[in-house]
């Protein structure tokens, strides 16, 4: 199933592998068909063994970009952030395989509201209205090379995080 953020990767890797090689690294083989069926390169993360070339990451607020996010921190490479706000995603990475520390490092990192809210996740007080106060993106741009934002008012919130980091906002309508 396509999703704005898989819209958006499809067409940037279009773009680039015109003038480079491109290897997407997928979760599941119907991305890897899919992607091959578009002319693209790609390997399942299972099966990836090395790191080569610039990682270019495509990271939402959806639970099936927990591998990314992994990779993200480890592997310093481009981050293309499409929400600011991800706690679905650090829940998803974390708590969804049982990694409650883990969960809480990475929440309590983040400032003292998402302290709050991991707190009270991890006494099974969530609401859903508690994601909209955790940003969850720190980490994420801390570790990474460059971060890459898709609006003026993402920049704008970035900036006021990170004033020496260096951001970029990037349209799709720029690649046509």
């Amino acid at each position: 199933m396509l999703s704005g953020v898989s819209d958006y990767s499809l067409t940037v890797a279009k773009y680039l592998a015109r003038d480079i090689d491109v290897l997407s690294i997928v979760k599941t083989s119907l991305e890897k068909d899919f992607l091959k069926s578009q002319a693209l390169e790609a390997e399942l993360i299972e099966d990836c063994t090395t790191e080569s070339g610039l990682s270019i990451y495509q990271i939402g607020n959806y639970d099936a970009h927990d591998y990314v996010f992994d990779a993200a921190l480890r592997t310093p490479g481009i981050v293309v952030l499409h929400d600011l706000h991800l706690h679905g995603l650090i829940k998803a990475a974390t708590l969804a395989h049982h990694e409650e520390d883990r969960y809480r490092s990475l929440m309590t990192s983040e400032g003292p509201s998402e302290q709050l809210v991991a707190e009270r996740t991890l006494m099974g007080d969530f609401s859903p209205l508690y994601s909209a106060f955790v940003e969850g993106y720190r980490q994420l741009v801390k570790a990474s090379l460059c971060v890459v934002v898709h609006s003026d008012c993402a920049l704008t919130a970035s900036h006021e995080t990170f004033s020496t980091f260096r951001f970029m906002s990037f349209r799709t309508s720029v690649m046509a």
